[in-house]
C-alpha cells in the first residue's frame, strides 16, 4: 500500500530534464525507491522521486546525476536544464571531463502507450543479469488507470555504456518515456 500523500498528478507539460554535476542532496526529493548496481564500471544509482526520476552515475573521477522530473534543482549548482514541454521528442548530447551521456525522449499519447509501456515494466519486473528494474506503482485514487514510474538499467549489447530506460506514465495525458546512455571518458594513456 502507497501513502497517497507522496504522488502529485501533473502534467508531462511540466517535465526538466537536469544534469548535475557534482554533489547532490537528494533528501528533499523524498526518495520512494532507490537500487546502486555496478554498470561498465560505473555506480549507476536509480531513484523514484515522485513520479520522477533522479539516476546517479558516479565513478572514481566524477559524478553526473540526471534528474527528469516537474521541479528543478537549487539554482546554485552546476547544472544543465531543459524543459521537455509538450514536445514529442528531444535529444541531448553532453561531454565533460568524465563522462560521455546521451538522453532521449519521446513522448507518446495516453491512448498509444499499452504495447510499450507494458513491455518495459515485464522487463522491469524481470531485469537481466548485471542491471536493475523497477516498475513502482501510485495509488490509482480518481485517476483512470495506475500511474507508474518503470525505470531499468544494464550494460550495452557490446558492453561498453551504461544504458538506462524510464517511462512515467501521466494517465489519460501522455507516457515519457526515455533513453540514457552514459560512459567513462576514456583519459590519454589509458
Amino acid at each position: 500500500m502507497h501513502d497517497a500523500s507522496l504522488f502529485t498528478d501533473q502534467s508531462p507539460d511540466d517535465l526538466h530534464l537536469s544534469l548535475i554535476e557534482g554533489e547532490l542532496n537528494v533528501e528533499p526529493y523524498n526518495v520512494l525507491w532507490s537500487s546502486t548496481v555496478d554498470i561498465c564500471g560505473i555506480s549507476v544509482t536509480a531513484r523514484v522521486i515522485g513520479a520522477s526520476h533522479i539516476i546517479s552515475y558516479e565513478t572514481e573521477n566524477g559524478v553526473l546525476h540526471e534528474m527528469l522530473a516537474c521541479v528543478t534543482p537549487p539554482s546554485d549548482l552546476d547544472s544543465f536544464q531543459l524543459r521537455l514541454g509538450d514536445a514529442k521528442k528531444h535529444v541531448v548530447e553532453r561531454q565533460n571531463a568524465h563522462f560521455s551521456y546521451s538522453f532521449t525522449s519521446n513522448r507518446i499519447p495516453w491512448r498509444n502507450f499499452i504495447s510499450p509501456f507494458s513491455y518495459l515494466v515485464g522487463k522491469a519486473n524481470s531485469p537481466e543479469s548485471g542491471g536493475f528494474g523497477i516498475a513502482y506503482e501510485f495509488p490509482q485514487g480518481d485517476l483512470a488507470a495506475i500511474p507508474m514510474t518503470v525505470i531499468m538499467g544494464k550494460p550495452s549489447l557490446i558492453g561498453e555504456y551504461a544504458s538506462i530506460w524510464s517511462a512515467h506514465s501521466y494517465p489519460g495525458q501522455a507516457v515519457v518515456m526515455s533513453h540514457s546512455a552514459i560512459s567513462t571518458v576514456k583519459t590519454q594513456g589509458a
